[in-house]
């Protein structure tokens, strides 16, 4: 008996405190008065992270995190003595506000090297229609107050199962590698790729990044990768730092380094590679199995 009621007080106060946390945090946010670190502090942008700036919607886009972020400041006219309905009228305007600019921020977003997501906008309404809905199920930060503006933040993720490059990846159909390069389980094996691409300042990131040998063999892409690993962790991991690189959840112990020849594709996005590099990627079934992984780690340093 003593035992139970041990039990059901421990329950208690366990629920009492997750009672006294949630009312303490939606307090904080109806006051709008809280530390606004509270919610953003892990949005602060690294060394290492490849982030393309948007400024006309002040927004940018991460191909280190694969996050697309908005942000939006309005200042306050306190002609509301009701500091709640002021909150709910400010919050209601912000996220409208973000939402707009982040439909519209998108339209920079390169797919392919042919096409960004602004042409998807204007030639295909069935995804143009998705795309919106992403955008209404991305994350809205809570506004938070400083000084004399409301700040708002919201942020859409490229991948994952709700991620939007799904939106792009999912019609695309896998294609088999080039046979014409040796292949055994006795050559040397790779569990990680980095290519460099420090000398080609005009490469840009995009969703369905492509890499070819000399003669025009695909050797990696959006094709070549399982479905599974595509929408989880997409093409690749882009960084700006090489030294990052190295260190990657995606690098393994076992990396083959590589420093393309040529940049290819009317936006950029795609690389050539020596076909020496192509058949060491080739070699072994092991090093295969890893590219079909997206064990790929893709270096643009800054400019």
């Amino acid at each position: 008996m003593e035992k139970n009621n041990r039990a059901h007080a421990k329950r208690f106060l366990i629920l009492s405190g997750i009672i006294l946390f949630c009312w303490n945090l939606v307090g904080a946010i109806a006051s709008a008065n809280f530390d606004p670190n509270f919610f953003w502090t892990k949005n602060e942008i690294t060394s290492h992270e490849l982030v393309e700036k948007i400024d006309t919607y002040s927004s940018m886009i991460n191909w280190t995190t694969g996050k697309v972020r908005t942000e939006i400041a309005l200042p306050i006219k306190f002609d509301n003595p009701n500091i709640g309905q002021l909150f709910s009228q400010y919050s209601q305007e912000i996220r409208e506000l973000l939402r707009q600019n982040l439909i519209k921020a998108l339209g920079y977003l390169r797919i392919s090297a042919i096409f960004s997501l602004k042409d998807y906008y204007s030639q295909k309404n069935d995804i143009r229609f998705e795309i919106i809905d992403r955008v209404d199920s991305a994350f809205y930060y809570p506004p938070v107050q400083k000084k004399n503006q409301f700040h708002g933040i919201a942020e859409l993720a490229l991948y994952g199962k709700n991620g939007l490059a799904t939106l792009f990846y999912r019609d695309i159909e896998n294609m088999a590698l080039p046979t014409n390069y040796p292949s055994s389980k006795m050559a040397e094996y790779y569990d990680s790729i980095i290519i460099d691409t420090l000398i080609f300042k005009e490469f840009n990131p995009s969703i369905e990044m492509r890499i070819y040998d000399q003669d025009g063999r695909l050797i990696y892409g959006p094709e070549i990768v399982e479905k599974k690993a595509l929408t989880d962790k997409g093409i690749c991991e882009f960084t700006t730092s090489l030294t990052y690189a190295f260190k990657s959840a995606r690098s393994g112990t076992k990396i083959l380094y590589i420093m393309p020849i040529e940049v290819k594709g009317k936006m950029g996005t795609d690389l050539v590679i020596h076909n020496e590099d192509a058949a060491k990627i080739m070699a072994n079934p092991l090093t295969v199995k890893c590219l079909k992984q997206a064990q790929i780690i893709v270096v643009k340093p800054e400019n």
